[in-house]
C-alpha cells in the first residue's frame, strides 16, 4: 500500500497546474490545527491577489512545500503585456511570505521609499524559500530593481505589494 495521498498521486510529475485545479483536489487531514489557514491562504490568493490583475494574469501552483505538517502551494503569477513579462513567485509557510520577482517591466525606485512592506536590502537566504525553485530566487530588491527576493510580513503587506507592481503594469506603455 502507498504512503502518498491521493493529490501527491494525482498531481506527481504533473507541477504546473492551475490554482483552482490544485485546490480541488488540495484536503489535508481535518486533524491538522492549521487546515483553516492553509484554505484561507488559497482563497487570498485566488479571490484577492487574482483581482489586482487582468483576466489574462495566470496563477498556477509550481511546486509544493510543507508547513505546520501541511502540503502547501507555491504560486506563480505570470503577466504579459506588449511582450514584456512578469512572474511573480511566492510561498507563505503561516508566518511570512517568500516573494521573487522577474519583471521586464522597470520597478525602478517603486519600492525605495517604502521600507514598511520589505526590507529593500535584505538578501533572502536560500533555506527560507522552502518550495522556491532554485532559479527563482533571486538577491535583494536595492541591488536589482526588477529581479529579486523579499521576505514581506502578511497579507495586507502582500497586498499592497502587488498592488504597487499591478498600478506600475498598468501606467507602463
Amino acid at each position: 500500500m502507498s504512503s502518498k495521498s491521493a493529490l501527491d498521486l494525482y498531481y506527481e510529475g504533473d507541477l504546473p497546474v492551475s490554482l483552482r485545479k490544485w485546490m480541488k483536489a488540495f484536503c489535508p487531514r481535518e486533524t491538522l490545527i492549521y487546515r483553516g489557514l492553509a484554505f484561507q491562504q488559497m482563497r487570498f490568493i485566488d479571490r484577492e491577489i487574482r483581482g489586482l490583475f487582468t483576466k489574462q494574469t495566470s496563477i498556477s501552483v509550481i511546486s509544493t512545500h510543507y508547513s505546520c505538517c501541511i502540503k502547501l502551494p507555491v504560486y506563480q503569477i505570470k503577466l504579459e503585456k506588449h511582450r514584456n513579462k512578469i512572474e511573480i513567485t511566492l510561498r507563505n509557510n503561516f508566518s511570512d511570505w517568500i516573494v521573487s520577482v522577474n519583471s521586464d517591466f522597470s520597478l525602478a525606485f517603486l519600492f525605495c521609499n517604502n521600507q514598511e512592506l520589505f526590507d529593500t536590502t535584505e538578501e533572502v537566504s536560500s533555506y527560507r524559500c522552502d518550495g522556491l525553485p532554485t532559479n527563482k530566487i533571486y538577491g535583494s530588491y536595492a541591488n536589482d530593481f526588477d529581479h529579486f527576493t523579499a521576505s514581506i510580513a502578511d497579507d495586507f503587506k502582500l497586498y499592497t505589494f502587488l498592488f504597487l507592481i499591478s498600478d506600475q503594469i498598468r501606467e507602463s506603455p
